[in-house]
């Protein structure tokens, strides 16, 4: 059976160089799983990436990246990946065959690996807790891995980030973050972590609710930010929407307006064909928008210097006008035919 390439070069740039034009190609290698079965190693033959599982087929397996295509044979760089997966859903087959399996997979971990002089250094970002009936990272490690005197791996300069979510399943609302929390230690000490290691803590409030509540509609209308001390929140944004679930205000921690967007046409609905967004400042930019497509035709800023652009009948540019020749029957500054 077929299951596609175990390994892929890649050269990019022109092979060919005269004496007054040195060339160099530059390359890369990307191996596969192929859901062959059995363990699959990296190119070195040292590290168990995981087992070859069918639902792995197609996944990258390892990227090495080198100075050169012609007379380097260490790569400078190699990304490794390590996959997981969870088994969603079964279907019987007739004909004695093995039944239809479907799985939800994930990335583990993956390390990226860079040479320094004879040794090697790589930064690992690796999934240590997962919602696996939604598919939904909880909580993502990050690490610098070296070797120590023996060999052995030495991790430093940690950073953990653990989402919480707000699912609403009856809805199908599902992935939206309800509390992200960054910090500069292993996810094992995040819950213990002070004021000073706390990198970022954002929280996002839903469909005009309480902070938690189940979202309804999935839009973002509060927005919160760890405050100086650390523990506290403060309003970071306010967000307001039409009927149709598009933004329309948002205003700053202070109450100020950030920006204004105005539709045409606006709340009686229909196919937009232009968008005016206003700062807190009264500055303006408007946007004209093919109605069939949403492609935009026009965009015209505060000053009165605007960009045209034309398309095909298949929504492909074929002329472009920028500020400076966008007015009147001026040739085009890009031509495409």
């Amino acid at each position: 059976m077929w299951r596609g390439y175990q390994k892929v070069t890649t050269l990019k740039g022109d092979a060919t160089s005269g004496p007054d034009v040195p060339q160099t190609q530059s390359k890369s290698v990307t191996r596969y799983f192929r859901g062959a079965g059995g363990t699959l190693k990296d190119s070195v033959g040292t590290i168990e990436l995981g087992e070859d599982r069918p639902e792995f087929a197609g996944l990258a397996a390892e990227t090495l990246t080198y100075d050169n295509s012609t007379g380097s044979t260490d790569p400078v760089k190699r990304t490794l990946t390590f996959p997981d997966s969870r088994q969603t859903a079964s279907r019987t087959r007739d004909g004695g065959l093995d039944p239809l399996l479907a799985h939800r997979v994930w990335t583990k971990r993956s390390d990226a690996i860079q040479r320094v002089g004879s040794r090697w250094r790589s930064v690992r970002t690796e999934t240590v807790s997962m919602d696996t009936d939604h598919g939904l990272p909880l909580a993502v490690e990050t690490s610098v891995v070296q070797p120590d005197s023996s060999g052995a791996e030495k991790h430093s300069n940690y950073t953990c980030a653990k989402t919480d979510y707000a699912n609403n399943d009856d809805a199908n609302i599902i992935g939206l973050p309800k509390q992200v929390r960054t910090t500069a230690t292993s996810c094992d000490g995040a819950a213990t972590a002070t004021k000073d290691q706390l990198i970022s803590a954002v929280r996002d409030t839903y469909d005009n609710k309480a902070w938690g509540d189940t979202p309804t509609a999935g839009l973002v209308t509060t927005e919160q930010t760890n405050d100086a001390a650390g523990p506290g929140w403060i309003r970071s944004a306010l967000n307001t929407y039409d009927p149709f679930g598009r933004i329309r205000t948002i205003t700053n921690a202070k109450g100020d307006l950030v920006s204004r967007t105005e539709y045409t046409p606006g709340d009686e609905g229909g196919p937009v064909t232009s968008m005016k967004v206003i700062d807190g400042l009264g500055h303006t930019v408007t946007t004209t928008l093919d109605p069939g497509r949403g492609l935009v035709l026009t965009r015209t800023d505060t000053n009165s210097h605007g960009t045209r652009s034309q398309f095909d009948a298949f929504g492909r540019l074929i002329k472009g006008w920028t500020p400076s020749h966008s007015s009147g029957t001026q040739n085009p500054d890009v031509q495409i035919s």
